[in-house]
């Protein structure tokens, strides 16, 4: 069931991110793009997924920023778990 503005919206949304997406090719290929090309730019603006494009994590085994914040709270936590009080 779609919401009163539902389809609409979606094919304006679309659409726009179509005319961005051969505004943005036309920009760093200097030519036209073919309506594949845009079409591929529009759901996805990588170019492709090697290495350089990629998602780190998976190349370079790194830890997003939340990951990162989420294991430094942890181990602030254990520490004070297992520190001795003093008496």
């Amino acid at each position: 069931m779609d919401s009163p503005r539902g389809r609409a919206q979606r094919r304006l949304f679309r659409f726009r991110a179509k005319r961005h997406a051969r505004r943005f090719l036309r920009l760093a290929w200097y030519c036209e793009p073919t309506m594949h090309q845009v079409a591929v730019h529009t759901r996805t603006p990588k170019a492709c997924s090697c290495y350089l494009c990629g998602n780190p994590r998976k190349f370079e085994g790194a830890i997003s920023r939340q990951e990162a914040i989420s294991l430094l709270r942890l181990k602030e936590q254990t520490d004070e778990v297992q520190e001795p009080s003093p008496l």
